[in-house]
């Protein structure tokens, strides 16, 4: 017999498959073979047992024919085989049981199993693992599932064990505790920690407490905590008779503070303020006092502490309401009230001191001061009340109440014909002892930076003129200043009293009496805290301009306007600055102090230094005929002045003595010391 070419025997099967008279048949996917269903399902199934597990590319690839076929012919054999087929994996029972077993491994290890968390560690569909666990879960009892987190498959052990660790946790805390907090304490997973959470604050038995929240938000309060906290609360607001919303709130923030004062005091037995709760009988002891007051009141003094300025106010709201309406009180906020008596009684008895004003500003205007017409400041109001002892705080806030009246009893005043128009306002001898004292001083420094200045302008050397300058300003000026305020407070002062009770100075009544008060530094102090703290009692405009002027550096402003114009008036009835006759008497009294100074101070190595500092100035005084009085800093540019204009033999003696100072050789120039100060007491003004 004659063989068939291979050509022709592919076209007689492949005709056949084509016609419907070959079933059964698949060709590989290289053309060179044909294979019948058994052949497949042979091959399948050895495969199959072989690895236990298998999918079906790897098949399809093994067998060398399409997917769909491997598929086709596992769905017909996989029932008699007992496989698992679970999308493109097959796997025989052995391989199921393997993976049951290693899953119940897991599980009685930890307590519990997530099913995605397998699936992406073991890479077996998630399908089949639910499948496997849900048949272990009816075989076996002591597996379980919630329905809250179906993905986890965990031990009734496991779920006993947690549960007690999140009840021992609650049963430890005293205080609210954040459950967030716990979770991560806790060796749990985060869902099932929050759904046991939940079962055991539902338990009807539960009693430890409530959860505030849910999830990762909530907060467990004990409920000794809460007991122990309101009975906190209560204890503050009885000791204290009142209590703030903030101590409140800090002490529990589960309830607002309205209600928890609400559940526990009768309504009527506390009042509700903007900041805080007092208790009625609080409202009730400062009610008793205002309505026996015959002058005026502070409020706040009798209110607890911790009260607002808004609470205050309420508060003398609802007294002022409840007060009969034959007692006239007037409120004038910030929780002062005062008596309408006191008010017209003040009124009536500032009389004096409204005269006494009107006879001053008269005055002034007689003098040519600044204004054209004659009124009435809230200041001086203020002023005219504290003359008559009413604090300031109270006289500040009776303005709106007695200023109408004031001003027309003023412009009465004003219309009445006076005498004594040389009066001052204040008649306390004090205020007039202290104010002589103090113009006196800033007459003398007058004349002293005056002249200062003008032997300043007699140096050649610009650096000394510039220290000069300087030291001027600093010190000469600044102690002028200081004069001034003094000066000012007295001038705008009723009496010593009045001075005593001045917020606007930081010295006490004793330094002023004793001009305690002399190193520049205090008295910039004093100069600052005058401007900063000034109660607005005193005018300080003054003030303020020179001490920008000496800020600035402006000293020949500062002498042009303030010594020379005299702007504030001051020195009325002075001779000019420039007069020969001033001139004279500064210099005699500058040259009387220096050398009695000079006789005064004994003949030593140690005193040697003031002795040539006293003896230039008397020697500068006497060639320059101008009063130079500054301190001993400044005796090497006096010395190269002087020196000039001095025989050789004084020269001689000044720079020996000079130079026996700066080389510390005192003690070998003792005999020269004594020519000096003989020397010294020859310079006197002829």
């Amino acid at each position: 017999m004659t063989a068939i070419p291979a050509s022709l025997f592919v076209q007689f099967i492949q005709q056949g498959l084509e016609k419907g008279f070959i079933n059964g048949i698949t060709k590989t996917l290289d053309g060179e073979y044909y294979c019948n269903d058994q052949y497949i399902e042979t091959c399948i199934s050895e495969l199959v047992e072989k690895n236990g597990k298998i999918n079906v590319e790897k098949l399809a690839e093994h067998l060398c024919i399409e997917q769909y076929n491997v598929k086709r012919v596992i769905q017909h054999i996989s029932a008699d085989k007992r496989w698992a087929v679970c999308d493109d994996l097959i796997l025989t029972q052995d391989c199921v049981d393997g993976i049951k077993k290693d899953l119940k491994s897991k599980m009685d290890v930890s307590g519990s199993l997530s099913i995605i968390a397998q699936t992406q560690q073991m890479k077996l569909p998630y399908s089949l693992l639910k499948s496997i666990l849900d048949d272990t879960m009816t075989a076996d009892g002591q597996y379980s599932r919630c329905s809250q987190i179906p993905d986890v498959i965990f031990t009734k052990t496991y779920m006993d064990g947690c549960q007690k660790k999140i009840l021992d946790a609650l049963k430890s805390f005293e205080e609210s505790y954040s459950m967030f907090k716990l979770q991560k304490s806790q060796d749990i997973q985060e869902d099932m920690f929050y759904m046991l959470l939940e079962q055991i604050v539902k338990n009807p038995s539960f009693d430890l407490g409530s959860l505030r929240g849910k999830r990762n938000r909530a907060i467990f309060e004990p409920s000794s905590f809460k007991k122990r906290q309101l009975s906190l609360i209560k204890s503050i607001f009885e000791s204290n008779d009142c209590i703030s919303y903030n101590s409140i709130e800090n002490l529990y923030t589960f309830s607002s503070p309205a209600d928890l004062i609400a559940d526990s005091y009768d309504k009527d037995s506390f009042l509700t303020l903007n900041s805080c709760f007092i208790k009625t009988t609080v409202k009730d002891k400062a009610k008793s006092i205002i309505e026996s007051i015959l002058e005026y009141c502070d409020v706040n003094d009798l209110l607890p502490a911790i009260l607002t300025f808004e609470d205050v106010n309420k508060v003398v709201d609802i007294i002022l309401s409840e007060i009969s309406s034959t007692i006239k009180l007037i409120d004038l906020d910030g929780g002062y009230v005062v008596n309408a008596a006191y008010v017209q009684k003040l009124i009536a008895e500032s009389d004096n001191y409204l005269r006494n004003l009107s006879r001053t500003l008269k005055q002034k205007l007689s003098k040519n001061y600044a204004g054209n017409s004659i009124h009435l400041s809230d200041n001086d109001i203020i002023k005219a009340f504290e003359s008559l002892g009413c604090p300031h705080t109270i006289a500040e806030r009776l303005l709106p109440f007695s200023r109408s009246a004031m001003l027309t009893q003023f412009s009465d005043i004003l219309q009445t014909p006076y005498i004594e128009t040389e009066a001052i306002v204040s008649g306390d001898a004090w205020i007039l002892e202290q104010k002589t004292r103090a113009l006196k001083k800033l007459e003398s420094l007058r004349q002293s930076i005056y002249f200062n200045d003008q032997a300043k302008k007699l140096f050649q050397d610009a650096a000394a003129q510039k220290s000069l300058e300087k030291y001027i300003l600093k010190n000469r000026c600044t102690e002028f200043l200081f004069h001034l305020v003094i000066y000012l407070v007295l001038d705008q002062s009723y009496n010593k009293a009045e001075v005593n009770q001045s917020t606007s100075l930081c010295i006490k009544l004793e330094d002023i009496e004793n001009q305690s008060i002399v190193d520049a530094k205090q008295q910039r102090c004093v100069i600052s805290y005058f401007i900063r703290e000034n109660d607005h009692k005193y005018d300080n405009t003054y003030v303020v301009e020179i001490e920008e002027m000496l800020k600035k550096k402006k000293l020949d402003q500062f002498i042009t306007s303030i010594l020379i114009k005299d702007k504030q008036h001051l020195f009325r009835g002075q001779l000019p600055l420039s007069s020969e006759q001033i001139k004279k008497t500064a210099n005699e009294i500058t040259n009387k102090q220096l050398h009695h100074q000079l006789q005064q101070l004994p003949i030593s190595a140690q005193t040697v230094p003031q002795m040539l500092h006293l003896v230039s100035l008397l020697i500068f005084q006497k060639v320059f005929q101008l009063p130079l009085y500054v301190t001993g800093k400044f005796v090497p540019v006096i010395l190269d002045e002087i020196l000039p204009h001095l025989p050789s033999k004084e020269q001689d003696l000044l720079n020996t003595v000079h130079l026996s100072i700066i080389n510390n050789q005192r003690q070998e120039h003792m005999q020269e010391y004594e020519s000096l100060h003989s020397l010294g007491m020859k310079y006197k003004l002829i």
